[in-house]
C-alpha cells in the first residue's frame, strides 16, 4: 500500500492520500490528521494497519525534519508490536521554519518601508506583530534539593555564577537572558510587586549569594552570554533558574513554578533528577502535575519536559554502576509517578561545567583540575559513559552530535560524551520543531487581520463611478445603515444574543471548575490518609503536620492555576464570540438593505461597503483590547498579580507547637481541624473565580456594546467623508483610484507572497 502524507505545522493543515486515493472527510483518521501532528503521530501505522488491514506500507512525508523524525520513530514502535509489518518512509525534504521566519521578517519589513504596510499609522497591528516574533524562549530549569540544579545551569553559562551546595541555594526566581558577545553577566534584582532593590551592575557569584539571602528578594534578572546555547536568529534563549517546591520563602513561586508547567508549547521545562537518590518527598507534587500535564496535550507535552539525570559522573562502570542502570531506574521512578515514554537524558554537569572553565582560562582550583583530569580520562575510556547512547533523542539530534564529536578533541569528546552539549542540541530541536512553527501560525493569524480590512478600503476606492448619481447611491446606503442602527430593535436583538452568549460562558464556566473540584476531593483524601493516626509522637506529629501543610499548600496553588487556566479559555472564547456576533450584526443591516433596496444594493461598492463595515478600526483593535484586560484579570505570571484569592495561611508553627507539649499526638483530630479549614479556603477561592469571571465576562460584553453603538457609526461617516472628498473633482478621484490601485496591487502581491512562505 502507498501512501503520500503532508503535514504543515505552520498552519496546522494536513493531506493524506492512500493509493492515491483522498479519505472521505467524515473518516476516523481525517478528523484527527486536522490536529497538530504530535497529537496524533504515535497512532498513526496503528490506525493505518487497523483500517486498511496492510503490512506493507510505502510511505512518501512532506514536511519538516522534525516531523518526519517523529514519523520514523512511531514507525519504529509500530514495526517492534508487529513483526510481519514493513514500514518504508521516503521524506521529501521542506524548507525549514528558521528559513520562513526570516522571509517573512524580510517580507514585513519590504513591505514597511514601501508604505504597504503602514505601521506607524496602525500601532495596534505593530505591537502585536512585534509581540509575536518577540524571540524571548524560555527553558525553565526545576529540581529537588541537592539534584545539581544550580550546576546543570551553571555549565550551560560556561562559568561558576550560580551558587552551587549540597543544600538549598535557590530562594528566589532567577531569569538569565542569553545576549551573545556580553563578556560579563550583570543583574538587577526586584522585591515584592516588582520593586526594584538593585539596578544593573555587574555581578558575581557572591553578589548572587547575597541577593538570593535576602528575604528582600523575589526575582533576579541577569544578562550575560550563555556560551552553551548557539546563537539564533529567531531565538533568545532564558534560562529561568526556579526555587524547588519546599525551598521557597515566598508560596507565590511554588504557584508560579506549577504555573510554568501549565504553560503552552513556547517554553521547555529541564527536570534534574539526581541520579544517586531519585526518590523525594519533594518530587511527588511537582511529577503529579507534569503527568496531568502530558496526559492532557500527548506527544507535544511530553517533548517540553527533559528529565535529565544528574551526577552521573559519580558512577563507576568497573564496579558494575552504569549509566544505563541509572536511565532504567529513572524511568521506572517516573513510570511510579504516572509519567510514561519520558524523555530521559543522562548527564554530568560537572565534567561540562569544568571543561568550559578551563577553555575560558578561568581559574580552577587544586580540586577542579583533579577532577577534569579524572573525569574526561572515566568518560573517554569507558564505553559505557558515552552518554548518547543511553539517550532516547530523535535521530536528527543523534546525527548532529555524532558530527560534534568527529570534530571535536579529547578534552571536547569528553564533554559530549558527557551530556550537556547534547542537551543543548535538544533545545535547538524543540525550537525548530515547536516554537519555530508555532509563531509562524500567530505571525499569519497577525496579518491576515490586518491586510484583509486594507485590502477591502483601497478596493472600495478603486471601485467608485466617477459619477455623481453613484456617490448619491452609496450616501444613500450609508444613510439607511444608520438609519438602522438608531433601530432600537437590532441593538437589542444584538444585545440580547451576546446576553445569551454570557449566560452560555458562565454556564459552562461552571462546570469547568467541577473538575478542579473533584481534583481538591481526590487530594483531600490523601490528605485525610496521611494523617490517620490516633497515636503518635510530638516528633512524629510535627513531621507528618509540616509535610501535609506543605501539601496542602501546593494543592490549593496548584487548584488556582487550574481555575485561571479555564479562566482565560473561557475569556478567549468570549471574544471569539463576540467578533462573531458582529459580523452577524453587520450581515443582517446589510441583508434587510438588500431585501428591501434592490437599486441601491446593485451598485458595484455595495459589497465593498459591506466588508469595510464588518472590519472597522474598533473591531480590528478589539481583540487586543480585550487581551489586555485578560491578562490584567486572570494574571497567571505571579501571586502577587492575581487580586481574586487571598493566600493560603493556614498551618503556622503555632498550631503545631501546641501539640508537642503532649506526650501523644492525636493526628485525627487535627485532620478534623485541617479539613475544615482547607475546605473552606478551596470554596472561597472557587466563589471567587465564579464572581471575578462574571465581572470579566460583564465588562467584556459591556465594551463590546460601547463600541457597537459609538464606532460603527463614526466608522461608516469617516468612510464616506473620505469618499465625498475623492469624488469632489474628476483628477482627485483619477489620483485616488491610481494610487488605490497601486497599493491593492502591493497588498494583493504580499499577500501572495505571504501565502507561499507558509506553504509546503
Amino acid at each position: 500500500m502507498e501512501i503520500y502524507l503532508e503535514h504543515n505545522p505552520f498552519l496546522v493543515t494536513s493531506n493524506i492520500l492512500v493509493d492515491n486515493q483522498e479519505l472521505p472527510p467524515d473518516h476516523e483518521l481525517s478528523e484527527k490528521l486536522g490536529n497538530r501532528m504530535q497529537y496524533w503521530v504515535d497512532s498513526f501505522f496503528k490506525d493505518i494497519i487497523e483500517t486498511f488491514q496492510a503490512n506493507t506500507l510505502k510511505v512518501t512525508f512532506k514536511g519538516v525534519q522534525a516531523d518526519c523524525d517523529d514519523l520514523i520513530e512511531s514507525a519504529k514502535r509500530t514495526q517492534a508490536e508487529h513483526n510481519d509489518l514493513t514500514i518504508e518512509l521516503h521524506h521529501e525534504a521542506v524548507k525549514s521554519p528558521e528559513q520562513r521566519l526570516s522571509e517573512i521578517k524580510s517580507l514585513v519589513k519590504e513591505a514597511a518601508a514601501n508604505g504597504v504596510l503602514d505601521l506607524n499609522n496602525n500601532t495596534a497591528f505593530k505591537a502585536e506583530y512585534q509581540r509575536t516574533i518577540d524571540p524571548s524562549f524560555d527553558v525553565n530549569v526545576i529540581a529537588t534539593m541537592s539534584s545539581g540544579k544550580s550546576t546543570v545551569i551553571n555549565s550551560l553559562l560556561g562559568q561558576e555564577l550560580l551558587p552551587a551546595k549540597n543544600e538549598a541555594t535557590t530562594a528566589t526566581i532567577a531569569r538569565i537572558h542569553d545576549k551573545d558577545g556580553v563578556k560579563n553577566f550583570r543583574a538587577k534584582r526586584n522585591g515584592e510587586s516588582g520593586a526594584l532593590l538593585d539596578d544593573w551592575k555587574t555581578i558575581e557569584q557572591a553578589d548572587l549569594e547575597l541577593w538570593n539571602s535576602d528575604p528582600q528578594t523575589s526575582e533576579i534578572t541577569i544578562e550575560g552570554d550563555i556560551l552553551g546555547i548557539k546563537e539564533q536568529e529567531h531565538a533568545s534563549l532564558v534560562v529561568v533558574d526556579t526555587p524547588g517546591p519546599n525551598n521557597s520563602r515566598n508560596k507565590a513561586h511554588e504557584k508560579t513554578t506549577i504555573d510554568m508547567i501549565r504553560k503552552s508549547s513556547m517554553s521547555l521545562v529541564f527536570y534534574v533528577l539526581n541520579g544517586l537518590q531519585l526518590a523525594t518527598n519533594d518530587d511527588k507534587n511537582l511529577l503529579n502535575s507534569v503527568r496531568e500535564e502530558i496526559e492532557k496535550s500527548g506527544k507535544q507535552a511530553r517533548d517540553r519536559f527533559i528529565f535529565l539525570v544528574n551526577k552521573i559522573d559519580a558512577f563507576d562502570p568497573e564496579k558494575g554502576q552504569g549509566p544505563q542502570s541509572a536511565v532504567h531506574l529513572a524511568r521506572t521512578y517516573l513510570a511510579e509517578n504516572g509519567i510514561h515514554n519520558p524523555i530521559v537524558l543522562p548527564v554530568s554537569a560537572l565534567l561540562t561545567l569544568l571543561n568550559r572553565k578551563e577553555k575560558a582560562e578561568a581559574q580552577l582550583t587544586r580540586k577542579e583540575r583533579g577532577d577534569l583530569r579524572n573525569l574526561t580520562e572515566l568518560f573517554l575510556e569507558e564505553p559505557e559513559m558515552r552518554l548518547l547512547q543511553h539517550m532516547n533523542v530523535s535521530p536528527s539530534v543523534k546525527r548532529k552530535a555524532e558530527a560534534l564529536l568527529e570534530a571535536a578533541s579529547d578534552e571536547e569528546q569528553a564533554s559530549i560524551h558527557a551530556g550537556i552539549p547534547v542537551v543543548e542540541l535538544v533545545v535547538d530541536e524543540y525550537l525548530n520543531k515547536y516554537a519555530y512553527p508555532l509563531k509562524l501560525n500567530k505571525v499569519q493569524e497577525v496579518v491576515k487581520r490586518f491586510i484583509k480590512p486594507e485590502i477591502s478600503r483601497e478596493q472600495l476606492t478603486q471601485d467608485i463611478n466617477q459619477t455623481s448619481e453613484q456617490l448619491k447611491e452609496t450616501n444613500k446606503a450609508a444613510s439607511q445603515i444608520k438609519d438602522k442602527l438608531k433601530n432600537t430593535e437590532h441593538k437589542d436583538a444584538f444585545k440580547a444574543k451576546l446576553g445569551d452568549a454570557q449566560y452560555d460562558l458562565l454556564t459552562q464556566f461552571a462546570k469547568r471548575t467541577r473538575a478542579p473540584e473533584k481534583k481538591f476531593e481526590k487530594q483531600k483524601r490523601l490528605l485525610s490518609s496521611e494523617l490517620a493516626q490516633d497515636d503518635s509522637t510530638p516528633a512524629e506529629a510535627k513531621q507528618k503536620i509540616q509535610q501535609a501543610v506543605e501539601n496542602a499548600e501546593y494543592i490549593r496553588n496548584d487548584i488556582v492555576s487550574e481555575l485561571e487556566r479555564v479562566m482565560k479559555d473561557t475569556v478567549t472564547e468570549q471574544q471569539e464570540q463576540c467578533i462573531q456576533s458582529y459580523r452577524e450584526f453587520i450581515e443582517q443591516l446589510f441583508d434587510d438593505l438588500e431585501s428591501t433596496e434592490s437599486d441601491l444594493t446593485a451598485a458595484p461598492i455595495f459589497n465593498r461597503l459591506k466588508v469595510a463595515a464588518s472590519s472597522i478600526s474598533g473591531t480590528a483593535s478589539f481583540i487586543d483590547q480585550a487581551t489586555y484586560q485578560k491578562d490584567v484579570v486572570v494574571a497567571t505570571r505571579t501571586v502577587s498579580t492575581s487580586k481574586w484569592y487571598n493566600p493560603f495561611s493556614w498551618g503556622d508553627t503555632t498550631t503545631i507547637n501546641q501539640y508537642e507539649k503532649r506526650d501523644r499526638v492525636n493526628l485525627t483530630k487535627v485532620w478534623e481541624e485541617m479539613e475544615a479549614v482547607v475546605s473552606a479556603d478551596f470554596f472561597d477561592v472557587v466563589k471567587s473565580a465564579k464572581a471575578q469571571m462574571r465581572q470579566s465576562v460583564e465588562q467584556t460584553m459591556e465594551h463590546f456594546i460601547e463600541i457597537m453603538d459609538n464606532r460603527l457609526e463614526v466608522e461608516i461617516e469617516k468612510l464616506l467623508e473620505e469618499l465625498q472628498k475623492q469624488t469632489e473633482n474628476e483628477q482627485t478621484l483619477k489620483d485616488a483610484q491610481k494610487a488605490a490601485k497601486e497599493k491593492l496591487k502591493w497588498l494583493t502581491d504580499f499577500e501572495r507572497q505571504f501565502d507561499a512562505i507558509l506553504s509546503l
